[in-house]
């Protein structure tokens, strides 16, 4: 059993957050995720780069993987249209056995990405509209293994860690949830595991074509 796997020990909402914008259960999904996966991750939004950090240490390996070690580990393909890094995420990303690891790219991620590359991992916290994420999802579903490979949606939950005005609310993005309703009513995934707002599933087979070209057609014009 890791840390990760005792979130539940804590309190989980809006105030764990800093640079990386989730509460402390829903990192330890994305942590569990990447831990349970192998091969090349992709990162759909990263914007203050906080992500991006959580990723490439769960993903870190090898002998060194005590804290402060280099370590090798996974690739990590990264999608953002508009990323704000933090500066102290900037000075993580240049560190030896970490920028060798990143491609951290400026592109739209509702279009599918031009190389044949694949991936045992997904992360998508992008467009929260139920058009956006759906063409995210669509846009990539292909480059992802299947039977093996996880892919987690941040804000796709109802859940009360963003509870901001103490009302009760139950707080997610109503297009992500949605969506991954109907990813799952598809049968083309099944769900793994949830904590806060974030959904894990595994990818059980490809997407029918007709709805990956509806889903992001209107994103090529």
């Amino acid at each position: 059993m890791g840390f990760e796997d005792l979130a539940w020990l804590f309190r989980c909402d809006h105030r764990n957050r800093g640079i990386l914008r989730l509460d402390f259960d829903e990192a330890a999904v994305l942590w569990r995720a990447v831990r349970a996966t192998r091969g090349d991750i992709l990162e759909i939004g990263r914007l203050l780069g906080g992500s991006t950090v959580l990723l490439a240490e769960a993903s870190r390996e090898g002998p060194d993987r005590a804290p402060g070690g280099l370590g090798s580990g996974r690739r990590i393909v990264s999608l953002d249209i508009a990323p704000r890094h933090r500066p102290e995420c900037e000075a993580y990303f240049a560190r030896e056995g970490v920028r060798e690891r990143l491609d951290l790219r400026i592109a739209n991620a509702h279009l599918p990405i031009a190389s044949d590359e694949r991936f045992g991992m997904c992360f998508i916290d992008g467009d929260h509209s139920y058009e956006g994420v759906r063409a995210d999802t669509c846009a990539h579903w292909d480059r992802i293994d299947t039977g093996d490979g996880l892919v987690v949606f941040h804000d796709a939950i109802p859940n009360d860690g963003l509870d901001f005005k103490n009302d009760g609310t139950l707080a997610h993005a109503p297009g992500v949830l949605r969506w991954c309703e109907e990813l799952l009513a598809t049968g083309c995934a099944e769900e793994v595991e949830r904590g806060g707002s974030m959904l894990c599933v595994r990818k059980t087979r490809e997407l029918p074509a007709a709805l990956v070209e509806e889903a992001i057609a209107v994103w090529r014009e």
